[in-house]
């Protein structure tokens, strides 16, 4: 197994900061002998009280932790399926709202013929020709509950072939066709994930708890929707409680660009679920 920077896997370190530590040969004693390496589990019965802790280099102690993503893909690469996670369990709660379905809820009868929304990673991707020698795609997508087969025909091969790649997460438009082990997805659009995220929502919604609300905390709402400028309208639902809720929007910014660090700046200041993103 190899660790950072193609070094070997070693012991009691973390994801990411991982270091070999080669075995080493003690000088012989008769008299006391000692274990032949001295990193191995050796117990008491072997001299294991002489061992010594390996040192971790000070380039290691610094390396810093692997985010989740590439540990993810690392797994992928190495074991063929994920271990920790999925790379789509970040976003599930946002998907609810993105997809009309996830892959295992498609039902051969009811939404047979229908245009879907779905979402995943995508998995091995095939190109072929056609008899006219038109260039095509089938590829595996994958979500949290399921895979399926997407083909791209030809006329959308040439509006999405670079988006057809191994490891994408990508954003799905398409009609379910097939049944049992022929179900696929007959593609009509495609986009990365992030920016499905962007160009499907519809509004963003931002409730603001209106008791004790300071002009500081409002300065500091109008700086942080500054910062992501777009096109997706923005309203303030204004709240008091047992009383009344407003809903209305600002002459000063009316659109943003959603995205998770849009929501995870604004509920850091108006705390959670303040954010909500409507597609």
């Amino acid at each position: 197994m190899r660790g950072v920077a193609g070094q070997p896997a070693g012991v009691g370190t973390l994801q990411g900061r991982t270091i070999g530590f080669g075995a080493r040969l003690l000088k012989e004693d008769k008299e006391r002998p000692q274990p032949k390496y001295i990193n191995s589990p050796q117990t008491l019965l072997f001299g294991g009280s002489q061992l010594a802790e390996p040192a971790i280099p000070a380039e290691v102690r610094e390396m810093r932790e692997w985010d989740e993503s590439l540990l993810l893909s690392y797994e992928k690469d190495a074991l063929g399926f994920y271990i920790t996670g999925h790379p789509l369990a970040q976003f599930e709660k946002r998907l609810r709202k993105l997809v009309s379905h996830f892959l295992g809820q498609l039902d051969e009868e009811k939404d047979f013929n229908s245009e879907i929304r779905v979402a995943g990673i995508i998995g091995a991707v095939k190109f072929v020709k056609t008899k006219k020698d038109e260039r095509m795609a089938t590829l595996i997508l994958e979500d949290l509950t399921g895979r399926i087969d997407v083909v791209a025909f030809p006329e959308s091969f040439k509006r999405y072939f670079e988006y057809l790649r191994e490891g994408n997460l990508v954003w799905v438009k398409g009609r379910f066709m097939g049944e049992g082990d022929n179900r696929r997805i007959s593609l009509s659009e495609i986009l990365p994930l992030g920016e499905a995220f962007q160009k499907q929502a519809k509004k963003v919604i931002i409730r603001v708890f209106i008791p004790g609300l300071e002009e500081t905390v409002i300065r500091e709402l109008k700086d942080i929707l500054e910062k992501y400028p777009g096109e997706c309208p923005v309203f303030f639902e204004l709240d008091t409680p047992h009383s009344y809720r407003v809903r209305a929007q600002s002459i000063e910014v009316q659109s943003v660009a959603p995205s998770d660090e849009l929501s995870r700046s604004v509920e850091r200041l108006l705390g959670e679920n303040s954010v909500i993103i409507e597609y």
